[in-house]
């Protein structure tokens, strides 16, 4: 009975939400999101061959009802995954205008530097 509640709590995301939250690693919810869907997938593929489903109604139908409840289920995992993707994006967005700033203020130091000796020319 124990495992049925594991099991439950699996499904319902209580327990891979709180191990996802501790991890900031963006990849890690997108492994566990996605590790999730397969695992719905292969469940719904096993419930729908021994309902007597073979070839290509089986694989639609599993991928049908997968989709369908990894909507609902897997909602929490979902918008996790969405946050460690946006924060990953975000952190790539501030290190690009960091290197801009940086390729703007050295470009800037090379101009005025080459123009310095050219304006010392004129003056005499």
């Amino acid at each position: 009975m124990a495992a049925l509640s594991h099991f439950s709590q699996f499904l319902s995301g209580r327990r891979t939400l709180a191990r996802v939250e501790q991890q900031s690693s963006g990849a890690r919810a997108v492994l566990v999101y996605n590790l999730l869907r397969l695992g719905l997938l292969a469940a719904c593929l096993v419930i729908g061959y021994f309902a007597g489903l073979r070839g290509l109604y089986l694989i639609a139908a599993a991928l049908l009802v997968s989709g369908v409840l990894s909507w609902f289920l897997l909602a929490k995992q979902r918008l996790n995954m969405a946050a460690a993707i946006e924060r990953t994006v975000e952190r790539g967005r501030t290190k690009l205008a960091e290197r801009t700033a940086a390729e703007d203020e050295y470009a800037d130091q090379v101009h005025s530097a080459s123009a310095q000796p050219a304006d010392e020319a004129k003056q005499p």
